[in-house]
Formats: C-alpha cells, structure tokens, sequence
C-alpha cells in the first residue's frame, strides 16, 4: 500500500499538464496585451532555458549540446518558431481558435514525416487526416476574409513546431539525447531570433500591470519549466500513445478558459471545426498506439518461435512476475553472468520481458527499436560489464541513488520522483531473487 498512490502520480500529472497548457493560450493573450508577442515570447524563452540548463545540470545530465547545428535549428523551429507565430496570431486571433489551430502539429508531422524520413501515412492516418482538414476549412472559413491572418500565424506555428519534432527525430538516429538540456538549449538558442524580431519590429514599452507579471510569471515558471519537467516524467512512466492523449485536453482548456475569462464565446463552425479536429487527433493518436502494441507483440512472438531460451514473463495472482530461461543479459539465467540483471528486476511490474520494455522506449522515443543482441551488447560497453555485484549490493542496501542510477545506465526511462521501478527491485532484493 506504500506505493499504491504513486501509480496515480504520472495521471495526475498528465491532467495538471492539460491544465497548465490549456490556460498558458489565456496567459499569454493577457502578456502580449501589455508588451508586445516578440517581447514576450523571448522574456520567456530565455531565462526559461537558462533554468532548464541549471536543472539539468543539478540532475548530473551532460549540459554541453552533442549536435549544436542542429539544436540551433531545433530552437529556431520549436522556440523562435512556434512561440513568435502563434503569439503573433494572438494579437488579433481568438485563445481558443488558435489553441486548436496550434495543436494540429501531430497532422503536420505524420506529413512531414512521409518525404523526409520514409515514415509512409497508411490506413486510419489518413482518415485522421481528413478529419483535420474538414475541421480546419471549418475553423479557417477561406470563404471570409475576416480572421484568416491569425490563423494563418497558427497555422505556421504548428507546421514549424512539427519541422522541430522532425529535426528531434533525426538527432536521435544519430546521438543519444537527453531531453532536459536538449530542452533547455533550444529555448535559450531559439529565444535570440525572438530577440532580433523585437528589435526590429516592436518597441521596447511594457506596461508592468499585475496582470502583466502574473501572465509572465505563468508563462515563464509554470510553462516553461514546470510543465517541461511533467512532461518528461509522464513520458518516463505512461505509454507514448497515452501520453500523447494528454495534448487533446491542452485546446480544450484553452477554449474554456477563454470562454470563461476573456468572454470569447465561440460559433457553430468553429465548435464543429474544434469537434473534427479532437476527432482526428484521438484517431492519430489510438492508431499509434495500437501500433506500437503490435510490433512488440510481434516482436515477442518471434523471439519465443526461434529462440528456445528467451525471456519468458508470467504474472502471478500476486501480480508478481517471474523469469525463466536465457542467457542475454537482460535476464537471469545461465548465461556469462548467471545473476538477475537490473531491466528484468526493474521491469518486473510492467508484465513485460526486459526486451519489450526496451523495444517499446525505442519507439516511443522514435528510434528504430535495437536488436536483442544489440540490448546486449550495450550493457557491459555502459556498465563496464563487472557491476552486477555491485547492483545486488546496492538493492540489498536499499540504496535509490545507485539504483536509480543502474537503471538509467541500461537506458530505462528513471526519473527523480520516486520511480516504481526501484521499490520493485528494494522488494525483490528482500525475498532473495
């Protein structure tokens, strides 16, 4: 019972991620009423990164950028990009035309996707697809001229902050990325173009109303930092695809947030526009997901049909799993080590074998998922293949800090909130396994 409540800590923070976003739409409206969207774009996205960077380096990440080109490109497309665009578009733009407008990116990625990196559209994508586009002819109205121009601004802010998540993909077939200093250099490159912009655009005049530091401070904190580190944790703790639900509630909130603060109530086309776009993207993101539970079923079945001593996992009316066979070093077994590895312990809850779980991070980060003879070959190069005693101490020891550490060593998504995976190895130490 210890830990039962923490199993609700990734939904709960998934739903405070919802709101923190959704109303960010109306925080910011309120911000570029009293400076100017450039202005307040780069006061945010500058000290912001520069905290990001200070975090990740107080959690041991490497801060030094592995591939600054492209990271500068990166900032350039998701900071200076999508925050000078879409603030643009709320100068004379709707918070909750361009929330919706705005959250379209995953559409603008699938299609991005097909041309550069081979990642062809196929079935139900396309209906999603379709939805989208009926749900923006809808929310756009091309037949009145009233309006178009900021949601052309959104518009633009998605298809870059899509080109951004494209570069991210890239990178990751070339680097291993840490995705909090990855985060905080791409706000704090991306903010000098926001800078350039309102020089040479906007005048310098803020007016430092209470309204103003309260929307700033929401945005700066809230947004940019907090939101950023519960983003990252859900991603480490739920499914990519359920993950990826969150973001329908992000222009929801933004749509009644505005609705109930600015008075921004909004028409029949619109409302039916937002309904097919929410449609789409619930599609987009349920065929993903279905997807991906596919290819590591499929992937597991393969491995038991050719492998006799694969890993086989099997829960207990306990809910405990227990291990049989191999000799990877993924799982316990009669192999170079003979001892239980730290994935197969660390895992033991998910009902997966050690190479799933593995499989399905790979995915979720949009990586071409490793072999299993790559998974291991990867564990002694990064723990320099005599730690094992070491580990066993440190679960006898109880000690989180090199567990945790052991974990992230074999590239498990563990974060510093107290991840389930370590009282699972704490318990399992303490029977003796």
């Amino acid at each position: 019972m210890a830990g039962g409540w923490r199993r609700y800590l990734p939904v709960l923070a998934l739903l405070a991620l919802a709101l923190i976003w959704g109303y960010s739409w109306v925080a910011m409206k309120i911000g570029i009423e009293d400076s100017a969207p450039f202005i307040f774009a780069a006061a945010r996205a500058l000290p912001g990164g520069l905290l990001l960077l200070v975090l990740a380096a107080l959690l041991g990440y490497p801060v030094r950028p592995q591939a600054p080109g492209l990271t500068a490109l990166l900032g350039l497309l998701q900071t200076a990009g999508f925050l000078g665009l879409t603030q643009a578009a709320l100068v004379t733009g709707g918070v909750g035309r361009t929330a919706i407008l705005a959250n379209t990116w995953q559409f603008w990625i699938l299609l991005l996707a097909w041309p550069i990196l081979g990642e062809r559209v196929r079935g139900l994508q396309w209906l999603s697809v379709c939805l989208a586009l009926g749900g923006l002819v809808l929310i756009i109205e091309p037949w009145s001229l009233h309006g178009v121009l900021p949601s052309l601004l959104a518009l633009g802010g998605a298809l870059s902050f899509a080109a951004g998540s494209i570069v991210v993909k890239l990178m990751r077939r070339r680097h291993e990325l840490s995705l909090i200093p990855l985060t905080g250099w791409q706000s704090f490159l991306g903010s000098f173009p926001l800078l350039v912009a309102a020089l040479a655009w906007e005048r310098a005049d803020i007016d430092w109303s209470a309204a103003f530091v309260m929307s700033y401070l929401w945005a700066l904190l809230m947004t940019t930092c907090i939101a950023s580190f519960l983003w990252l944790y859900v991603l480490r703790e739920l499914p990519a695809g359920i993950a990826g639900l969150g973001t329908l509630g992000t222009p929801v909130v933004g749509v009644l947030s505005s609705w109930g603060q600015l008075g921004e109530q909004p028409v029949v086309t619109e409302v039916f526009g937002m309904v097919g776009i929410l449609a789409g993207l619930g599609l987009l993101l349920w065929v993903g997901n279905s997807a991906g539970r596919k290819r590591i079923g499929a992937g597991h079945r393969n491995r038991a049909a050719t492998t006799p001593d694969s890993v086989t996992v099997q829960r207990g009316v306990s809910g405990a799993v227990s291990e049989r066979g191999s000799t990877g070093y993924f799982a316990k077994g009669t192999g170079k080590t003979g001892k239980r590895s730290a994935v197969a312990v660390g895992t033991r809850r998910l009902g997966m074998n050690a190479y799933d779980i593995m499989h399905e991070w790979d995915w979720a980060a949009g990586n071409t998922p490793r072999t299993d003879q790559e998974l291991d070959e990867s564990v002694p190069a990064l723990l320099g293949g005599e730690d094992y005693d070491a580990w066993k101490a440190a679960l006898v020891a109880k000690d989180k800090r090199a567990i945790v550490k052991g974990l992230k060593a074999w590239g498990l998504p563990v974060g510093p909130l107290g991840p389930f995976e370590v009282e699972d190895a704490i318990e399992t130490a303490e029977r003796g396994d």
